[in-house]
């Protein structure tokens, strides 16, 4: 629009994910894991979400699904050990599939501390699974994902007080669960297929008519 482009002929398409994959069958939730998926290098701010675990007050287990270099691995395991919380972390490695999705529902709180993130396909994985998201303010997927009090919390990752009192807020709340999840399972309808591809459909039609 600020190039001066017609505004009809601008069309949006969501980025998603296969959403039924994640909201099919029942969540089975162990009531004191912390789930991160994802890749481990710093900008996912796996770092910070360490760094904010010796501030929850809740039981927890942190899983953390995804793979990393030796010195990335070896990075955060040194940061964990330096702040006592080594016991309390699982470092699951890469997973796909029944795998992953096994993970998303028996987790009680998902959390992706990104210090960048032009969308973030998790938030999208979680949602789906109906699991509560702690995520960061710099995910600009959130922003299309989360409602804050819905289904969800939005935070700044580097404030270690608020990431870790939104984790502990979720941990502490299992009665709010099901009506996030349910609130999850109406908004994920606008990210199944049928409906992303609208978007481009439209495109489509509106340059074959001009």
């Amino acid at each position: 629009m600020r190039w001066g482009l017609n505004e009809e002929a601008i069309f949006t398409e969501l980025l998603t994910v296969d959403v039924e994959e994640f909201a099919g069958g029942h969540r089975e939730v162990k009531k004191n894991i912390i789930l991160y998926v994802g890749s481990l290098i710093k900008r996912k701010g796996v770092d910070l979400l360490i760094s904010s675990l010796p501030l929850i007050r809740n039981d927890y287990i942190l899983r953390v699904v995804g793979n990393g270099t030796e010195k990335e691995i070896s990075d955060l395991r040194k940061i964990a050990g330096d702040l006592g919380v080594s016991a309390r972390i699982e470092w699951c490695g890469f997973k796909e599939g029944k795998e992953l999705v096994r993970e998303y529902k028996q987790a009680a709180v998902f959390v992706l501390p990104t210090r960048e993130d032009c969308f973030g396909l998790v938030l999208l994985e979680a949602l789906a699974s109906g699991v509560p998201i702690v995520a960061s303010r710099y995910a600009d997927g959130a922003y299309d994902m989360v409602v804050p009090g819905k289904n969800g919390l939005m935070v700044d990752p580097y404030n270690r007080e608020e990431l870790a009192g939104a984790i502990d807020f979720v941990l502490g709340n299992p009665d709010i669960w099901p009506e996030w999840e349910q609130y999850s399972s109406e908004a994920v309808k606008k990210f199944s297929y049928p409906e992303v591809s609208k978007g481009i459909i439209d495109a489509i039609d509106f340059a074959m008519d001009h």
